[in-house]
């Protein structure tokens, strides 16, 4: 969660109150008022599969420049030793892409002041 003064404040949600949250990190538990807080985010896992379709069409792509660049005088699309070195690159780039793409994270959020107060001002939801 960010703050008002511009500190950033990182646990697990422990207990939330109309006037107070409470996160626990590790042993020790975080009180923190609701004037204090500006935004509220959870962490949330990304999607792997997307990562390793772009890390396949790269590394496939890889396989093409090189290729077209060792061997200039061979322009077929496809000779017979291609398929297995283009599954080969291909399957590396989408597992470099798997192994990224797991330990992507995205914010989402929750809570914002300012647009809570917006609607608090105006009746609005």
């Amino acid at each position: 969660m960010k703050l008002k003064n511009g500190n950033s404040v990182r646990g697990k949600f422990h207990e939330v109150s109309p006037h107070e949250l409470k996160l626990s990190r590790g042993d020790k538990t975080i009180t923190v008022s609701e004037t204090e807080v500006q935004q509220v985010y959870r962490l949330e896992k990304k999607s792997a599969g997307s990562h390793a379709a772009i890390g396949g069409a790269i590394g496939l792509g890889a396989y093409v420049v090189g290729h077209a660049l060792i061997f200039p005088e061979n322009r077929a699309p496809v000779h017979s030793g291609d398929p297995p070195a283009m599954a080969f690159f291909g399957g590396a780039g989408a597992l470099i892409g798997w192994v990224i793409g797991r330990r992507a994270r995205r914010q989402v959020l929750l809570y914002d002041a300012g647009i809570s107060a917006i609607i608090s001002a105006t009746g609005r939801q």
